[in-house]
């Protein structure tokens, strides 16, 4: 069990939401880029401080990820276009941090007692059950822009990089690990 977050230098929002999401989960938490270059050193704007190196997006990070997100759609269809069975378990970031709002509205919770995996493996089946349901975003609601290679700006990113993660952290750890 295990969650892939994917951008696209594997430096800057992979690295941040990986991180930030590891603090709060009981599984591992492992980024990559869909065209990173091998160790390269983290955006010290999104990551200050952190030691990180880039990692190339490969088929056996799909494979072993319970839960992929991409920071875009773009991120998400590179993981997807390594490994097809992965498309119920793959999600933008922003999808991801959208459908629990939506689920939890609806009565959803999830069932008492699971363990850090058998919680992970409930919240992807319910996330991949509810996109046909769900109320839709707009295409550019769905997609964390870069901001090495767009007008984006890392305060425009960012925070809602780090809006996503809480409201997974909040459906994905246990209640005592958000205290």
């Amino acid at each position: 069990m295990s969650v892939l977050v994917v951008c696209t230098a594997n430096v800057c929002r992979s690295p941040l939401a990986a991180r930030l999401l590891a603090e709060t989960l009981e599984v591992p938490v492992f980024s990559a880029g869909s065209r990173a270059r091998f160790a390269d050193p983290a955006c010290p704007e999104a990551n200050p401080g952190v030691r990180h190196r880039s990692v190339p997006l490969e088929r056996a990070h799909v494979q072993a990820a319970s839960l992929v997100l991409g920071a875009s759609r773009e991120h998400r269809s590179a993981a997807v276009a390594l490994l097809p069975s992965a498309q119920t378990r793959s999600f933008t970031l922003l999808q991801a941090g959208r459908l629990p709002a939506w689920l939890t509205a609806e009565g959803v919770v999830a069932p008492a007692g699971l363990g850090p995996a058998d919680r992970l493996t409930w919240w992807v089946e319910e996330l991949d059950a509810a996109r046909g349901d769900a109320p839709r975003a707009e295409a550019e609601d769905e997609d964390l822009p870069d901001p090495h290679l767009s007008s984006a700006r890392h305060e425009e990113v960012l925070p809602r990089l780090n809006a996503a993660v809480r409201t997974l952290s909040g459906i994905l750890a246990p209640a005592s690990t958000l205290a």
